[in-house]
């Protein structure tokens, strides 16, 4: 069965074209995906979405996107507020993420849940780290074409650019 799978990770990988973000992200969706019948309902999704025997990037980076869950969504989509290039200081984004009410209140401490949620988009490469701390993410950001997704996607219920633009910017 490794042998399939391999067979058809490089079928995929292959259709990327050599853009490495392509690459990177669709390594990302499939690394949460058990199994061969996961990894085939993946390439026949992106199949649907071949142009010239290469699928868009977009095509990806939005599976990529759908594949989130809602709560993870929302905290991709935050980055998105901010301009192209900008290094956010982690402490900041859980901030603002706990503000907006995306990090649910239970058994587990917020600032716990925030930073799961941070270490997720980072290991499913919507999210690069700029700089570590003592083994933890100091800063990061959001590559370019991932933030124009999330800006496309974006519906803002409410903003707290008061926030952002104090402790961010």
């Amino acid at each position: 069965m490794v042998s399939a799978m391999e067979r058809l990770a490089k079928e995929m990988v292959d259709k990327c074209g050599g853009l490495p973000l392509a690459v990177v992200v669709l390594s990302g969706l499939l690394s949460h995906k058990r199994g061969l019948e996961e990894w085939q309902k993946v390439k026949d999704h992106l199949w649907q979405y071949i142009k010239d025997d290469s699928i868009e990037v977009s095509c990806i980076l939005s599976l990529s996107y759908n594949n989130l869950s809602t709560a993870l969504k929302q905290c991709f989509l935050y980055f998105g507020i901010f301009p192209e290039d900008h290094v956010v200081r982690v402490d900041h984004i859980l901030w603002l993420w706990m503000a907006e009410g995306f990090i649910p209140t239970g058994i587990e401490i917020m600032e716990d849940v925030a930073e799961g949620f941070l270490n997720e988009l980072i290991r499913r490469s919507r999210i690069q780290v700029v700089r570590t701390f003592w083994e933890k993410v100091g800063k990061c950001r959001i590559h370019d074409l991932l933030r124009d997704l999330a800006v496309q996607k974006k519906h803002w219920r409410c903003c707290t650019w008061r926030c952002v633009l104090t402790i961010c910017l």
